[in-house]
């Protein structure tokens, strides 16, 4: 773990805190910050194409395999040696860096099956059990809000909502300045891409593709990254698309 790293797991906890300490609390109880899903070593080490994924928040669901359990680490199994503390020591960042970087190692959430297919269409994957050595880069995801949260996200309070981007917003940008990926990933809506990208999703947009079902890739330039975001109008990560089309449209893109 380098310093950067460090300092950035830091500030993630810190917020983190804040929230499991507050009146009322929004997030899931018993749960840790979830920074990003998937192996950051082989990411940074083993991957000519460096691809991160991005979404808004962790669903409630990571902390529980059926809506009638109670919330627990099952996906985190070390989560649980350190979700109260507050302040980690050199010892808990490597448990939290490891607890981390093996989510896809045992049962991931359904979710990150949808994303492999535009995954794979650029020889990328989450890896592990999810694909096991069959594409050369591997993807980690993260999120605007690694917190998971009681309600759906679109459920929250506007001001809550608002509190969490405000809070996390830096860090994330600080992060993905540490990934340095070549190409972001995301199904994010106009407002957030405004929001945190200070993209708009009209004319900022490089290429846009759309089928008949509503679905559409579009992609922009943040910084130096390329950030292409599919979805369909019901805000669906890539839905409502066929494997060719996402295929040939990240063909498209890439060309």
């Amino acid at each position: 773990m380098d310093n950067q790293l460090s300092i950035l797991i830091d500030k993630c906890w810190d917020y983190y805190v804040k929230y499991r300490d507050m009146q009322n609390s929004p997030i899931v109880n018993p749960c840790i910050p979830v920074f990003w899903f998937g192996d950051l070593n082989k990411y940074q080490n083993e991957s000519s194409k460096k691809v991160i994924t991005l979404a808004i928040n962790p669903s409630n669901d990571e902390f529980r395999l059926k809506k009638t359990d109670n919330y627990n680490f099952i996906r985190f199994k070390k989560g649980q040696d350190i979700y109260t503390k507050d302040k980690l020591n050199i010892v808990d960042k490597n448990v939290f860096i490891r607890t981390l970087n093996n989510y896809f190692k045992d049962e991931p959430y359904s979710w990150f099956y949808r994303m492999e297919t535009p995954l794979n269409c650029i020889n990328s994957s989450y890896g592990e059990v999810i694909q096991s050595g069959k594409y050369s880069n591997y993807a980690i995801h993260t999120d605007l809000c690694p917190l998971s949260t009681f309600n759906k996200w679109g459920k929250l309070s506007e001001n809550i909502q608002n509190q969490l981007l405000i809070d996390f917003k830096n860090i994330l940008n600080d992060f993905i300045d540490y990934l340095n990926p070549d190409i972001i990933l995301s199904s994010l809506s106009e407002n957030n891409l405004d929001k945190y990208f200070n993209i708009n999703a009209k004319k900022d947009c490089i290429k846009n593709i759309e089928n008949d079902n509503g679905g559409f890739i579009r992609k922009y330039k943040y910084n130096d990254i390329y950030l292409i975001n599919g979805r369909n109008m019901r805000g669906t990560p890539f839905g409502a698309m066929t494997y060719d089309f996402i295929k040939n449209s990240l063909d498209r893109m890439e060309a």
